[in-house]
């Protein structure tokens, strides 16, 4: 489901020298999303902190009637809206910056996409069910949607990522 463009940018990725991660750039939304590492909601009212290990990544979801994305920088997280739809938090985010490859496929993402979340608790509190759906229009045609399911475990302590730039390129192999 990808454009011309998408498929031009994965030919001509090189994953050792292309790769953002190897540069210590996290991947993006909704990249970000889908990791093993713990995630933490941390509501504070007007907003809803959301902290990621890998990476040592923060998105703020900002869940006030004033909340507007129009106007904001522009980030490899974009800007988030959220509202309560009953049990379910959706979460609407654009106003994203260029990515050359969130996805570390080759496949770009461009300042035109769009992601829809929703979060939903399970009855006990043991599960969230966690949806997206991505538009991209530069590089995917169509939107595409994504589900998981996260596992609440409060006993998980959150680590460092501290993505050291020099270890992360120690085995590229130098071609000047």
């Amino acid at each position: 489901p990808y454009t011309d463009a998408a498929i031009a940018a994965r030919e001509a990725f090189d994953p050792l020298g292309d790769d953002p991660a190897l540069l210590c750039i996290p991947p993006g939304m909704p990249a970000m999303m889908n990791n093993p590492y713990p995630i933490e909601f941390v509501d504070e009212g007007d907003r809803i902190l959301l902290r990621l290990e890998e990476w040592d990544g923060v998105r703020t979801i900002h869940t006030s009637d004033a909340a507007v994305a129009e106007g904001q920088s522009p980030s490899s997280y974009g800007y988030s809206i959220g509202r309560w739809e009953g049990d379910v938090l959706v979460v609407d985010t654009r106003n994203f910056e260029d990515h050359r490859s969130p996805y570390q496929n080759g496949i770009p993402s461009g300042a035109q996409k769009h992601v829809i979340e929703r979060y939903r608790l399970s009855e006990g509190g043991t599960h969230m069910a966690v949806e997206f759906t991505l538009e991209d229009p530069e590089y995917i045609v169509g939107s595409m949607t994504h589900r998981r399911e996260l596992i609440y475990s409060p006993d998980m302590d959150m680590s460092p990522f501290d993505c050291d730039l020099e270890s992360t390129r120690r085995f590229v192999p130098d071609n000047n």
